[in-house]
């Protein structure tokens, strides 16, 4: 079943308020990141708090890294909007449901072919903390 347009837009407003959530999360964390770097360098700290300052610099890149993939896909949902294609399966061609994309509004693939592509694509040949 086709989206309407009020659809659409309520999901098009969803994707661009995730967005800017994203965005100033990851600027968020960049300027915490940068401060804590900045402190760290005007101590002498030991080994010890070397090794948790990278430890932490490391952790804050994971979560802009998710956050950066999240805003790509985010991207490429508002294309699909603007092509015709939002709320489509890039797997089978079947409708997404009004139901999946509210929840997930940058969603590409059903369930079942979702489930397929994780099956694949297992997150344990990613890196992971």
């Amino acid at each position: 079943m086709a989206l309407s347009s009020p659809e659409i837009n309520e999901l098009a407003n969803l994707l661009d308020k995730r967005y800017e959530r994203l965005r100033a999360e990851v600027r968020e964390e960049t300027e915490q990141g940068d401060a804590f770097a900045d402190a760290l360098e005007a101590t002498s700290g030991d080994s010890a708090d070397h090794s948790v300052a990278h430890a932490l610099a490391d952790l804050d890149a994971t979560f802009i890294d998710r956050h950066v993939v999240e805003m790509r896909d985010i991207e490429a949902a508002r294309l699909r909007i603007e092509d015709g294609t939002f709320g489509i399966c890039v797997g089978c061609g079947a409708g997404l449901g009004i139901g999946r994309l509210r929840a997930y509004p940058a969603a590409k693939r059903c369930v079942a072919c979702q489930q397929q592509w994780e099956d694949a694509y297992p997150r344990d040949k990613m890196p992971s903390l």
